[in-house]
């Protein structure tokens, strides 16, 4: 598999972006407008806004992706008034996720298995000393699920341009050799 560039495929992503910001506003516009005053019904005190808001941010995130994706990879003109719910849409936002639970699940567990969560807590002095542990192994666990997230990230473009032959071992495999150079695009 052939290196990454990491330097250069960030910034051809930021170049690309803001040279289609017309379409993407045009796309994802309306999704953060529905997000906004959602929000600022939930402030009125009706927990069904903020549920609504929660759901229209993820769902609308997930629509506008798909979106892009399509445009990047299949020349989709960026020309909808909103991004469409459809289910490319529906199964993005179900491996969205189902990955956000391999980055945020297994550092939990370690931080209770090891008694961190006590220490986080004030539990009492003996958990503290056991539970220090646990505060070292969180960051470790995290940047570790977060690699494998990215290395699985093949699945999401995937998904957006019903590509059904893209599987998390393909993904994995495709990925082979760039782990940490797609690690370090994502914090870029």
């Amino acid at each position: 598999m052939n290196k990454l560039p990491i330097g250069l495929l960030a910034r051809h992503a930021y170049l690309d972006v803001l040279a289609n910001q017309e379409g993407l506003l045009r796309v994802g516009g309306p999704w953060l407008l529905l997000s906004w005053a959602l929000l600022l019904l939930a402030h009125s005190g009706v927990p069904l806004f903020s549920l609504a808001a929660d759901l229209s941010v993820t769902v609308g995130a997930a629509a506008i992706a798909v979106a892009w994706h399509r445009h990047i990879l299949e020349d989709a003109p960026l020309t909808a008034r909103i991004a469409p719910v459809d289910a490319r849409v529906m199964r993005y936002f179900v491996l969205t996720v189902l990955l956000a639970f391999v980055v945020g699940v297994p550092p939990l567990l370690v931080l209770v298995v090891t008694g961190g969560a006590n220490v986080l807590l004030g539990g009492d002095g003996e958990a503290q000393v056991d539970g220090g542990l646990g505060l070292l192994l969180v960051p470790a666990a995290m940047v570790a699920c977060l690699y494998a997230a990215q290395r699985l990230q093949m699945l999401l473009p995937a998904a957006a341009i019903r590509d059904t032959g893209m599987t998390a071992a393909r993904s994995w495999a495709m990925t082979e050799g760039n782990g940490w150079r797609l690690l370090a695009g994502f914090a870029l």
